[in-house]
């Protein structure tokens, strides 16, 4: 299974929504490649956005440094 793969199980399966960083760590990813795959599954058309905003908190949610 691809990291989009997973990433879309993760968020199917979560039973409230998720930051970018809770679904990185249920993946075992970085934020940052989560993100990237979220923002190019959303051009490529394959999430739309209703749906993203439905599965995910903020989810364009960035670290914030300390």
């Amino acid at each position: 299974m691809d990291r989009k793969q997973r990433i879309l199980q993760a968020l199917e399966d979560a039973d409230q929504p998720l930051s970018t960083n809770q679904v990185a760590d249920t993946v075992d990813e970085h934020w940052k490649s989560v993100n990237d795959d979220l923002h190019e599954m959303l051009a490529e058309g394959e999430v739309a956005k209703k749906e993203l905003s439905n599965r995910l908190t903020w989810w364009w949610d960035r670290e914030i440094p300390l």
